[in-house]
C-alpha cells in the first residue's frame, strides 16, 4: 500500500495508473492527443515529431501556428537528441535547483515543423541563395549567409541560414535545424520535395518530409559556392579553390 499526503494509493489504483500510462502512449503513437496533470493545471499533449498531431493541438486551442508549444523533454539525453545548440552549463545549472524552471533552447532537430512559433522575418544578413518549389510558385525557399547572432554583433542578425515560406515570401519559418551554424552559399529545390543546400563545409541534403540535413557525398570539407542541376540528372557543386564536383540527384536520400 502507497500513502501520499491526498489519502491512501493502493496496488489497484497503480495498476489503473500503469494501464492509463500505456493507453496514452498507444493513443501518441498513432497521432491521437492526451490530457494530462502538470504541477499547475491539466495539459493538452501529443507527439511532438508528429505534424499532423500538433495541428490536432492547434486546432482544439483554436490558436495560430506562428505562437510555439511547449516541449516535454525527460532528460538531458532528449536535449542532446531534438536541439542543435544545446548549452551543456544549463544542464549544470539545474542539478543545483529545486523550483520548476523553463529552458528556451534555438535549432530544434527532429520535431514537428509547425512546432516552433515563427515572427515570419529573416536575419538581416546577406542571402545568398533562393529556390522555388517547382510544383508551387508560392513555396520558396531562402539561403541566408554569414554566421548567426550567436557570433555576429548588431540588431537582426537573426539566427538560421535557411528559410521556407508558404505564402510567397511574405512570412519566413526558419528550417535550418540540425545545420552547424556556418554561411550558405547555395540551394536547390528538386523535383519531389528534397532540398540540396551548399554551405563553408560542403553541401547538405533535406530528404521530403524530414526536417533534418545529411552531409552529401564525398566532397571535403570546403566553402561550396553555386549548386546547379544538370541535363543529365546530376548535381554540380563549384566549390572555392577546390574544383567542380557532381552527384546522382537519384541517390539522394
Amino acid at each position: 500500500m502507497y500513502f501520499k499526503s491526498f489519502g491512501i494509493f493502493t496496488q489497484n489504483h497503480l495498476l489503473e495508473f500503469e494501464n492509463d500510462i500505456v493507453q496514452s502512449l498507444e493513443i501518441l503513437r498513432q497521432g491521437g492527443l492526451i490530457l494530462y496533470p502538470t504541477d499547475t493545471i491539466w495539459g493538452i499533449g501529443c507527439d511532438a515529431t508528429n505534424p499532423e498531431a500538433v495541428k490536432k493541438i492547434f486546432a482544439l486551442k483554436q490558436r495560430a501556428e506562428t505562437k510555439s508549444l511547449i516541449v516535454l523533454m525527460a532528460d538531458e539525453r532528449d536535449v542532446l537528441k531534438y536541439t542543435s545548440q544545446p548549452d551543456l552549463q544549463v544542464f549544470d545549472y539545474l542539478h543545483t535547483i529545486q523550483k520548476p524552471t523553463t529552458v528556451i533552447y534555438e535549432g530544434p532537430v527532429g520535431l514537428a515543423d509547425n512546432l516552433t512559433g515563427a515572427d515570419g522575418t529573416v536575419p538581416n544578413r546577406y542571402l545568398s541563395g533562393f529556390a522555388v518549389d517547382p510544383k508551387n510558385a508560392d513555396h520558396v525557399y531562402l539561403a541566408v549567409n554569414g554566421f548567426s547572432r550567436h557570433w555576429t554583433e548588431g540588431p537582426g542578425a537573426g539566427v538560421g541560414h535557411v528559410f521556407e515560406s508558404t505564402d510567397g515570401g511574405t512570412t519566413w519559418k526558419d528550417i535550418s535545424a540540425n545545420l552547424p551554424d556556418v554561411p550558405t552559399d547555395s540551394l536547390l529545390a528538386l523535383p519531389g520535395g528534397g532540398l540540396a543546400l551548399a554551405t563553408d563545409l560542403g553541401v547538405v541534403y533535406r530528404a521530403p518530409h524530414q526536417t533534418s540535413w545529411k552531409r552529401v557525398g564525398q566532397l571535403p570539407a570546403v566553402a561550396v559556392l553555386q549548386l546547379k542541376a544538370g541535363s543529365d540528372g546530376r548535381i554540380y557543386a563549384a566549390t572555392h579553390g577546390r574544383g567542380i564536383y557532381s552527384f546522382p540527384i537519384k541517390k539522394l536520400r
